[in-house]
């Protein structure tokens, strides 16, 4: 049985290649992510260790919970330093303050750009236990700046040059005299870092008199965790001393949450392709051993048992995911390397790393290579063990359908995986039992639609290609084209199953984003009546100095300017993040919808909550709650408002007096302004663009352009998901590809006959080019129909303050539709000329 295996795969090697190459691709995906995941943690966690190589005790500022997501470390009196250094067995201490946000400009004038990665300002130290080393150029004095060399070269930055630098209150001079790495290899992930002089910096960043770290390194024979207990005994209460060997586990499980969310990503869109491959292998079997029933059927009269005549369809599957998967490793560890590529090309500095393949990769890729073949061949070898030895003298045979069985078994599996998808929508479930509620539940419904397809396949096939028979030149080639889909209902079916679920999670991507956008646009268009909305121009830069609103306040042209603030409370014990503007320059700009109270009349040191929180505090406007601030204050507030929209102030607000009162941070996020009346936009925007000038950070937009720039976010999210399901769509063009080779093998004689009686070849190359078409166009309706459903799902789903509209990108479904059909005309394309290049004689001959 193994010889005639193997000699079965080499008669059909084309068919079996292909095959191979579906399970490959997906294995190689999961690969890549493992190879990617290990070499960057593996590289990172070098790198910190080689950083902190020199430090034996780190101090830093201590607080239960910091006062903002976008600040660094806490700070603490420089005063510290001293205390520090007069402790025993302390040989060397190095300060540190840094700064995000601090934006150089290029030689252009231009801000440099990050969305992502932070633009860092640091002090400069020529102290050995610093992590930055000067490559060129001399260290940094009063005046002067130096800057990471990656950052220098993409930027174009040359020593000896004058360039501006924007820091908090707005733009300074400074000269670059030097450039440095962050370590040997300036891993900084696309981050741009520049130093300074220790004091001036302070002064640029108002944290004069105030320390963010003390490097320590201790005397010869003092163990670090001895040395950091006798520091700790010196310390204030908001400082802490931890050895280098704690600091270096922190930094080292913080990449490694980043580079885990990379790794997984990956391996998302591999197991996706994974699932294409599987429907595609079933179908092939399916296909391969209904053309072998005679063969079957012989093999059973001459002895063949049923577990050997299954064994063989196994040991198929078997050679196949082998195969994959010792190819998926190396072709695998190649994206992964095209991946880092790629990503340093958009913008991120990752370092080099080894090709490493750890035992777990291979043995994962093993795992799913082979698994996911065995698996989708198991119901093949079962029908091929069905066929009696009687076939072998019947004229026509086939292993009968079973329409009710399969309408029962369709519908339990749908039915199931829909509730399991519910409960992980609707909450039930979080973590590692939402992942796979949505996993299994999704594949479950793949799979119970794939089952019932072809119960209305033959209709719908029908519908849609009943024009083709109408148009003169498809007369007759468009005719047996539907009719020979309609016929073959189940292998039609299942050769559009792969593209179904490309499709369908595409659909459900774009149905959800576009829901999304639709959901923002509403909101904001209902909640900000602002005439002008200031914000960062990238997401790493951390704001903008508080400067700018009180400059716009001091022009004629603007009558209200609220400015915006993030920061950390803490309420019964939970974290919460608040934001803080000014209460009394709301009215007129946002429309939060309040439902009790009121922001204009908010008495001091008072909070506003959504109705959310404050339903579950069981508290309205008037009432108090107790409220703690990262400084260790613990204030009774009242509450001055509640209110319905959360799109502008989330679910918890102060105002910025409180904010100035316990937080240390001042850096804007955005700020809103008002026109003042007789004012006309021309002569508005001139004004807001003017105080701009010196943050050229800002970008300025009226209402307007703010509410059009909200949809790029979700289309960026929304490009990004469908390339990588682009492998998916392939995979299923290719299955098609491989279905209607099958098939013209199949009917072969049909075809030689055909030919006989006046076809021409032109025309069987149409019909078997249309009846991949309507094979395409069939998964693209169920995937269509699936998408729209697990799209409207995920929105009835989601609370109201995430989506709150059901939104169809009829545009898109469109191209979706036409990009199937396209794909189905080329995967028609080398079946229609082997058809068409049969022999007349030896096709009609074929048995």
């Amino acid at each position: 049985m193994l010889r005639i295996t193997l000699k079965g795969i080499r008669g059909h090697l084309v068919r079996f290649l292909l095959t191979t190459l579906a399970v490959l691709l997906g294995v190689s995906f999961v690969v890549a992510s493992f190879v990617l995941r290990d070499g960057l943690k593996e590289t990172f966690n070098g790198l910190i260790e080689d950083i902190n190589a020199q430090v034996d005790v780190e101090v830093r500022g201590y607080v239960e919970f910091s006062e903002s997501d976008f600040q660094d470390d806490p700070v603490f009196d420089e005063s510290v330093l001293g205390l520090v250094e007069g402790v025993d067995g302390v040989a060397d201490a190095m300060a540190g303050v840094g700064f995000p946000g601090i934006i150089p400009i290029d030689s252009d004038g231009e801000p440099l750009p990050t969305f992502g990665p932070p633009l860092l300002g640091v002090t400069w130290s020529d102290s050995s236990m610093s992590p930055v080393t000067l490559t060129e150029g001399s260290a940094p004095q009063r005046g002067e700046f130096v800057i990471d060399i990656d950052s220098a070269e993409l930027h174009d930055f040359q020593i000896g040059q004058t360039y501006d630098i924007i820091f908090p209150e707005g733009r300074q001079q400074f000269t670059l005299s030097g450039l440095m790495t962050f370590g040997d290899e300036n891993a900084l992930l696309g981050a741009v870092l520049t130093a300074y002089d220790f004091d001036e910096f302070r002064e640029l960043t108002d944290t004069e008199g105030l320390l963010q770290t003390i490097s320590v390194r201790a005397e010869e024979g003092v163990a670090p965790a001895t040395l950091a207990s006798r520091i700790q005994e010196v310390l204030p209460d908001n400082a802490e001393a931890v050895t280098t060997e704690a600091v270096v586990a922190e930094d080292q499980a913080d990449f490694g949450v980043i580079i885990d969310a990379l790794g997984w990503f990956f391996t998302g869109f591999g197991l996706v392709s994974l699932l294409v491959a599987a429907f595609l292998i079933t179908n092939i079997f399916n296909i391969t051993i209904g053309q072998r029933l005679r063969e079957l059927a012989l093999m059973r009269a001459i002895g063949a048992t049923t577990s050997q005549i299954r064994g063989s369809v196994l040991t198929e599957a078997v050679t196949i995911g082998l195969i994959a998967s010792v190819l998926g490793i190396g072709v695998g560890a190649g994206l992964a390397w095209v991946a880092r590529a790629l990503m340093n090309a958009a913008g991120f500095s990752l370092p080099e790393f080894d090709i490493n393949i750890a035992p777990l990769t291979v043995v994962t890729a093993f795992i799913i290579g082979l698994g996911v073949t065995i698996a989708a061949s198991l119901l093949p070898a079962f029908h091929a063990g069905r066929v009696p030895p009687a076939a072998a003298v019947q004229e026509g045979f086939h292993i009968p359908d079973r329409p009710r069985a399969r309408l029962i078994v369709g519908a339990i599996l749908t039915v199931f995986g829909a509730v399991l998808m519910a409960l992980g929508l609707g909450g039930a479930v979080s973590g590692i039992g939402l992942a796979v509620a949505l996993g299994f539940g999704s594949v479950l419904v793949f799979v119970g639609v794939t089952t019932l397809s072809p119960l209305f396949a033959a209709p719908i096939v029908s519908a849609v290609g009943s024009p083709l028979k109408k148009l003169p030149w498809l007369k007759v080639s468009g005719l047996l084209a539907q009719q020979n889909s309609a016929r073959s209902a189940r292998t039609t079916a299942a050769a559009a199953g792969a593209l179904m679920i490309g499709l369908a999670l595409t659909v459900g991507a774009s149905v959800f984003g576009q829901s999304l956008k639709d959901t923002i646009s509403s909101i904001l268009d209902e909640s900000v009546t602002a005439d002008f909305i200031a914000q960062p121009n990238g997401f790493g830069n951390g704001g903008f100095g508080a400067g700018f609103a009180e400059r716009l306040r001091d022009t004629d042209e603007f009558g209200q300017v609220a400015a915006f603030r993030f920061g950390n409370i803490r309420v019964d014990g939970d974290i919460k993040n608040v934001i803080a503007t000014n209460f009394d320059q709301l009215d007129g700009m946002i429309d939060a919808s309040v439902i009790s109270g009121s922001f204009s009349d908010a008495p001091p040191l008072s909070i506003a909550l959504h109705q959310d929180p404050a339903r579950d505090l069981g508290v309205t406007a008037g009432d108090s709650i107790t409220v703690e601030f990262a400084s260790g204050e613990s204030v009774e507030m009242p509450v001055a408002a509640v209110y319905e929209d959360a799109q502008i102030l989330d679910n918890w607000a102060i105002d910025l007096a409180t904010w100035d009162r316990f937080f240390s941070l001042d850096s804007d996020l955005f700020v809103m302004g008002k026109s003042a009346d007789g004012v006309d936009a021309q002569a508005a925007r001139a004004a807001i663009e003017a105080v701009a000038e010196d943050f050229p950070q800002i970008q300025i937009q009226d209402r307007t352009e703010f509410l059009a720039s909200q949809e790029p976010q979700v289309d960026g999210m929304l490009i990004v998901i469908n390339v990588f399901l682009l492998f998916a769509f392939v995979i299923a063009i290719l299955g098609i590809l491989i279905t209607m080779t099958l098939m013209v093998v199949e009917r072969t004689r049909e075809i030689g006959m055909l030919r006989a009686v006046g076809m021409t070849a032109r025309q069987v190359r149409s019909m078997v080019r249309w009846e991949a078409v309507l094979i395409a166009v069939f998964g693209a309706i169920l995937g269509t129909v699936l998408g729209l459903v697990f799209g409207w799902a995920a929105v009835v789903a989601l609370p109201d303050s995430v989506v709150n509209t059901f939104a169809v990108p009829w545009g898109s479904l469109v191209l979706y539709a036409i990009l199937a059909g396209l794909g189905g005309m080329v995967a028609g394309l080398y079946p229609a000329i082997r058809a068409a290049r049969m022999n007349i004689l030896e096709a009609i001959s074929y048995q």
